[in-house]
């Protein structure tokens, strides 16, 4: 399917920017309450040329309130060990649940004072949900908004590859073709390695050839077995079917699985959708390997692929260069002699394996590692002076006790302000 440069309906909007919103998920880590983690993943959006007027939707998760006494002792003696260690169960210190509330304050009036008005929306769960309810609840909200598509990023996963508005077209595109598509994730160090498993370990080789599609030289969509948190598209209407698998899954599907297994697949409060819906799906499939005709079947129902991009040998073929095909804005970071795309080929090799294939996404960890040292070397959201000058001045040595306590000190926001408008709500 061709997709136009512009929107008819929405002047000065790109046809992208008008078909996808991009819902990024945060919930307590040690970072806060700085907020600057979260620009600075905002900021990497920017390499996904086509998307500079995309409406951003952050759903904030809540923590824990109703826990049972008998489980109450041995998490406050946990949390008194490590303030974070539970907080993927909605359960954090109380000091680490204040910092958290003041990093949502902080968001609010950040984008308030940067003047910018009418882009970014905060939703903040009312329980505590687990990812794969907050990004159900983004979904939900990008269909308001009259945005079909979603890009789902998770607070910590920055890109760190460029992708030309034509291939994002061309992905969204396949969307169109592909009636069954609902996921195409963005390559990790670890998905990118999938199509190898399942052509070798898992026996899916009549998979991988009946369902991989040529996007362009080099860019390829392979079909995925599981379906990864990590940052990724999807069809907001076919992704929300996902949660009620009883009342869309095929009937060959419950026939196949039974009620018990098919009920492994209903995702629940508190869950990671790569934890159950992944690891669910990976089996199912992985179990087909010998009946290609069901295999197929069942994996349209699931409908998961994963872009595979493979460079050329050569100085000039970086994670960040412009010669795949990106156009020029943005070109400056990854001129000869400096910036991101040399940087990580010279000192991250892992992000470009030795087949030539490319990461597109990078794990910055918000729960409290010490954060990437080329993390100051994304794109900013935007050009704004203002931001930036204060982004800068709140990473420095100013911060004083809380630069120490978050281990945010060689941190440089990558992000600053933008020309954009944000729109801030409370959900």
């Amino acid at each position: 399917m061709h997709w136009p440069t512009t929107c008819p309906s929405r002047p000065g909007c790109s046809a992208l920017s008008a078909s996808v919103a991009i819902v990024v998920v945060t919930s307590p880590a040690r970072c806060h309450p700085s907020t600057d983690l979260l620009w600075a993943v905002l900021g990497s959006t920017t390499l996904l040329n086509g998307l500079a007027q995309a409406p951003i939707i952050v759903v904030a998760d809540t923590t824990e309130a109703n826990m049972p006494l008998e489980r109450r002792a041995k998490a406050v003696a946990r949390l008194a060990r490590d303030p974070c260690g539970l907080s993927k169960r909605g359960v954090v210190s109380v000091g680490v649940g204040k910092a958290y509330e003041a990093f949502k304050e902080r968001l609010l009036n950040e984008a308030h004072t940067r003047g910018l008005g009418e882009r970014l929306e905060l939703h903040a769960l009312r329980d505590h949900g687990g990812f794969a309810m907050a990004v159900r609840r983004g979904l939900e909200e990008s269909l308001a908004l009259g945005r079909r598509f979603a890009l789902v990023v998770q607070h910590d996963r920055a890109f760190i590859r460029r992708y030309a508005a034509a291939d994002l077209a061309a992905v969204l595109g396949f969307f169109d073709e592909v009636p069954s598509c609902r996921y195409v994730g963005f390559p990790t160090s670890t998905s990118k390695k999938l199509v190898g498993l399942c052509e070798q370990q898992y026996q899916l080789r009549s998979l991988v050839r009946a369902r991989s599609r040529l996007v362009r030289h080099g860019l390829t969509l392979r079909p995925c077995v599981f379906w990864y948190d990590s940052n990724h598209l999807v069809d907001a209407a076919r992704a929300l079917q996902l949660y009620s698998p009883f009342k869309h899954a095929p009937a060959e599907l419950h026939a196949h699985l039974g009620p018990s297994r098919l009920k492994r697949l209903v995702l629940r409060k508190g869950d990671f959708i790569e934890d159950r819906l992944g690891v669910e799906m990976r089996d199912t499939l992985v179990g087909l390997a010998g009946d290609e005709g069901r295999l197929l079947r069942m994996f349209d129902w699931f409908g998961c692929y994963v872009l595979e991009e493979r460079l050329e040998e050569g100085p000039d073929r970086e994670p960040l260069s412009d010669k795949s095909g990106a156009d020029a804005a943005g070109a400056g970071c990854d001129e000869a002699g400096g910036g991101l795309g040399r940087y990580v080929r010279e000192r991250h090799p892992g992000f470009v394996d030795r087949l030539g294939r490319v990461s597109a996404v990078a794990h910055l960890d918000a729960r409290g590692a010490r954060p990437r040292s080329w993390l100051s070397l994304l794109p900013r959201l935007g050009d704004g002076d203002m931001g930036g000058r204060q982004e800068r001045s709140t990473c420095g040595e100013s911060r004083g006790a809380e630069a120490e306590a978050c281990t945010q000190s060689d941190l440089t926001l990558a992000c600053g302000g933008t020309a954009d408008a944000l729109r801030v709500r409370k959900g």
